[in-house]
């Protein structure tokens, strides 16, 4: 399912390429959900290496990133064949900026490319706009801005929402999403701001068919890409307090790394 998901959206390529996984190891990941998200998405395109780059200190027992290893291990084998990043966009926002530092600006091969998840902040926690990291990753590594997308998921759900190039995130057949009044649930219109309902008959695990989120949508429908169905128009967390979920942990990381 959730390879034909991807598929549907361009993410599958036949080409092999350098693999650089901005989550957690997988070997030391346990039950971190990212990382095994991560893995499914391995499949999508031949390997040549792969590289997990949140890793694991045995002494300290503890993740770290060294930004500035990875930088120069990134520039190396970008040189030899095309590059795929996956994971937290704040983390290849911070290796990109010590290439930059280190190396000036380079340029990747034409078929590179980028799948992110977990929210959109640049190193420092600030959030970011998609189109302010599209023109940061072309101006300083000359990656395609219609080769960087976003997903949107949930471990409770299942079901992966892909971005087209025009960036938004396109329901799979096998699902329906919802958007609701949050005090009264009235189910909005399309256009219309609300909280975010995900149904799917594909979970039979877990007693979790519907799932009513936290998380504040708008959808649309029939995308300038030519994708037919609805699609999320726009994404952001609610609430008031921040859950520590693997993106907020691994920002509690980035921001003690080198």
């Amino acid at each position: 399912m959730s390879l034909n998901a991807f598929d549907a959206v361009g993410f599958r390529s036949k080409t092999p390429v350098h693999y650089f996984l901005f989550s957690y190891d997988i070997k030391n990941a346990k039950n971190i959900g990212t990382s095994w998200s991560d893995d499914q998405i391995l499949q999508l395109a031949p390997a040549i290496s792969t590289n997990w780059m949140i890793e694991w200190d045995e002494t300290k027992g503890k993740f770290f990133f060294d930004s500035e290893k990875w930088a120069k291990k990134f520039v190396q084998l970008s040189k030899e064949a095309p590059v795929r990043l996956l994971g937290f966009p704040a983390f290849m926002y911070k290796m990109v900026e010590d290439i930059r530092r280190m190396y000036g600006r380079i340029k990747v091969k034409k078929e590179s490319f980028v799948i992110a998840g977990g929210g959109w902040k640049n190193h420092l926690g600030k959030s970011m706009e998609l189109k302010d990291f599209l023109d940061y990753m072309q101006e300083n590594i000359g990656l395609d801005p219609n080769n960087i997308r976003d997903t949107y998921g949930m471990a409770e759900h299942g079901v992966p929402y892909c971005s087209c190039p025009e960036g938004h995130l396109h329901v799979p057949i096998y699902s329906k999403v919802l958007v609701r009044d949050p005090i009264t649930l009235e189910k909005k219109d399309y256009g219309e701001e609300g909280v975010l309902q995900l149904l799917t008959p594909y979970n039979i695990a877990e007693p979790n068919l519907s799932l009513l989120s936290t998380d504040i949508a708008v959808l649309g429908k029939e995308c300038k890409c030519g994708i037919k169905g609805d699609y999320i128009k726009k994404v952001r967390r609610g609430g008031i307090k921040k859950h520590k979920g693997c993106a907020i942990k691994a920002q509690d990381i980035l921001s003690k790394s080198k």
